[in-house]
């Protein structure tokens, strides 16, 4: 396992901070066009999938061909951007206790845990985490989060002065709001893998 401080992460992320927040935020307005224009019955379950899979297209855009930074697929379809072969970033919508939803496989555990992963390098993992408010109506905060079995060991946001610059998303007046489980009530089905997961190359920088 590879740790990090709180203050080396920032020294390493400083240059590009600003841009993996305008990845969230053009992200959530993108869905929000989505919503108003195409599809206004979205439900959270669709909201939430698609929403990761915008924020990881402006991730893309942004960084791809980028000297110095690396985007890698992983079995299972997470992206991650690995930064000057020195950090590890994931992209993940957090709960209000700052940890993450994942279907726990050997390769999810291994990943959450800080341990070796066949073909990602060994270098801490952190998380780009953008929190939603209590009906996920909007961006509550967006933060960089080092985590060790999904228990943050610190977090720091990247919007400080308390405003993410998100605007409002619109629900249907007979949309429920979102369930929020306890742990107790949480149902996890594991699902069964290989002992380790290949690992292939999204973008890599010649």
């Amino acid at each position: 396992m590879v740790a990090i401080s709180m203050e080396g992460a920032r020294a390493e992320l400083a240059l590009v901070e600003g841009q993996l927040e305008e990845c969230i935020r053009e992200a959530w307005g993108e869905l929000r066009t989505i919503q108003a224009t195409i599809h206004p019955g979205m439900r959270v379950r669709c909201r939430r999938t698609l929403l990761q899979d915008l924020v990881i297209k402006h991730v893309e855009a942004a960084f791809e061909g980028v000297p110095g930074f690396q985007l890698i697929e992983c079995d299972g379809g997470r992206v991650v951007l690995i930064v000057s072969n020195r950090l590890l970033l994931q992209f993940k919508h957090i709960d209000h206790e700052f940890k993450t939803a994942n279907i726990p496989t050997e390769t999810a555990l291994n990943f959450n845990a800080q341990l070796e992963i066949e073909g990602l390098p060994s270098i801490p993992r952190l998380t780009v985490g953008y929190r939603l408010d209590q009906l996920e109506t909007k961006v509550e905060g967006i933060y960089i989060m080092f985590a060790i079995n999904n228990q943050p060991q610190w977090t720091y946001r990247l919007d400080e002065d308390g405003a993410s610059g998100t605007e409002t998303l619109d629900l249907l007046p007979n949309e429920p709001a979102p369930v929020t489980s306890t742990p107790e009530q949480r149902r996890v089905v594991p699902k069964r893998v290989a002992d380790i997961d290949k690992v292939v190359p999204l973008h890599t920088q010649q």
